[in-house]
């Protein structure tokens, strides 16, 4: 069997191996548990956690007191 050549007019796929080649049976990626957490990444996920508890606090704090002597809860 031959390999079906591309139709006339098309570019060719531009790959790292020829596509007859085999495929060596590993990750594409590593996996996130073999890495090392960054402190830099683990500091900017925090942050971020953090100011959104804040914002809603910031939102949530005032609108609580106000509705409670508001209606006397």
């Amino acid at each position: 069997l031959r390999p079906k050549a591309p139709p006339s007019g098309s570019r060719p796929l531009h790959t790292s191996r020829p596509l007859l080649a085999p495929v060596a049976n590993r990750p594409l990626s590593p996996h996130l548990p073999l890495k090392k957490p960054q402190l830099s990444a683990t500091f900017s996920i925090s942050h971020r956690i953090f100011g959104v508890a804040l914002g809603i606090a910031i939102i949530y704090v005032p609108l609580a007191t106000k509705f409670s002597v508001m209606f006397g809860v």
